[in-house]
């Protein structure tokens, strides 16, 4: 019985973990200081195609899988596959906040709005996959970059996350859209959610291993 309370936990956890993303994701898009950069790609697609941000989304998460597929080859795990459920819902989470939150009218609580964003998104993200359930795709994308270089989850995280500004800078130059959703606010995302994962993910990864040890 005790087995599968902790497993309850777990996937708790993980959902917590989920709706954090989605919500920090749309936080740092409402601050209107530049978008994240997991969602910047998703974000100027939606703008120039008329898109619900909730199906590009999905299609980018569903990118981020295939890519493990092809980062991992014969390592792939087919659990893996499953991350489309957590596309499903992150970018669920992230429609439903869409279509309620405000852009502060303040610049003061735009950045307020954008620093916490931030702090969200590496919680959660770090959250997920410390719990080794399903992870969201980008952020299993990044923990696979990680692996590969050999360089860690945070940096992994920096890695992807400049790969993705790249792509939707080409998309919005290419449409004669300019700096479309790229701003100050997606530098400093850039630059500082992966120094918050990297201090939050050793922390649940810990947990996890507590719980594991008692189970």
């Amino acid at each position: 019985m005790l087995h599968k309370v902790n497993r309850l936990n777990q996937i708790l956890f993980y959902l917590l973990g989920l709706f954090l993303v989605g919500l920090g994701i749309t936080l740092c898009t409402k601050a209107s200081l530049g978008v994240s950069p997991v969602v910047s790609l998703a974000y100027n697609v939606s703008v120039i195609f008329n898109i619900p941000i909730g199906i590009t989304s999905f299609a980018n998460f569903s990118l981020c899988i295939f890519i493990q597929f092809l980062l991992l080859g014969k390592e792939f795990d087919h659990f893996r596959i499953l991350q489309v459920v957590a596309s499903f819902l992150t970018s669920f989470v992230m429609q439903l906040f869409d279509n309620t939150l405000l852009t502060p009218r303040l610049l003061s609580m735009r950045f307020v709005w954008l620093l916490a964003g931030i702090v969200i998104v590496g919680c959660g993200a770090a959250l997920t996959v410390a719990m080794r359930f399903i992870p969201n795709p980008a952020d299993a994308l990044a923990h696979t970059i990680g692996q590969v270089t050999g360089k860690g989850f945070g940096t992994g995280k920096n890695l992807l996350d400049l790969v993705f500004i790249s792509l939707s800078l080409v998309l919005s130059f290419g449409f004669g859209k300019g700096w479309l959703g790229v701003n100050i606010g997606t530098l400093i995302a850039s630059l500082v959610t992966g120094r918050v994962i990297a201090v939050f993910f050793p922390i649940f990864e810990k947990l996890y291993e507590t719980r594991v040890e008692k189970s």
